[in-house]
């Protein structure tokens, strides 16, 4: 039994998240958060509360950055991109430390 976690934001939660564990079938344990992951900060504060839950991760699916950059009030990015770009190397070192594959994916250009 492989067991796969995936993080991430609205694309996971309501997108492939729904379909990935009938896709990868009856060999794969699939974990994923019962809530949005939102922000970066929000996953890496996440971890923490989700570290019982991945224990015996083997594949990390991770994705975070439309939250981040959406401009909200018409005022700019919610996140700067240095706070968004150390969050990220954050939550990297942490998973890579951690996991045996860390896959990142984002539509977030």
């Amino acid at each position: 039994m492989i067991k796969v976690t995936l993080l991430g934001d609205s694309i996971r939660k309501i997108g492939y998240g729904l379909v990935v564990p009938d896709l990868l079938g009856e060999n794969f344990e699939v974990f994923q958060p019962n809530d949005n992951c939102r922000f970066a900060k929000y996953t890496l504060r996440g971890l923490f509360d989700w570290q019982k839950s991945m224990e015996g991760t083997q594949i990390v699916h991770w994705n975070n950055g439309l939250w981040d950059i959406c401009d909200l009030f018409g005022d700019g990015m919610f996140t700067s991109e240095s706070e968004y770009a150390e969050t990220m190397l954050r939550i990297a070192d942490i998973l890579i430390s951690r996991y045996d594959k860390v896959i990142f994916a984002t539509t977030t250009p």
